[in-house]
């Protein structure tokens, strides 16, 4: 599966879940995230698996 179309689902999910000030920055742009994730835990694990933001 591609990194993008799992990542939005991921985000998706921590957000339906999340609340309060955790909701707040996963509403935000979450560049610095979207790097981590796509550069060394996507490539390492090709999953989310286990990852909350």
């Amino acid at each position: 599966m591609m990194f993008e179309q799992e990542f939005e689902r991921f985000l998706v999910e921590q957000r339906r879940t999340a609340s309060g000030m955790r909701l707040e920055q996963l509403q935000k742009e979450l560049t610095g995230e979207k790097k981590l994730l796509s550069t060394v835990i996507w490539p390492t694990l090709n999953s989310f698996k286990g990852i909350i933001l």
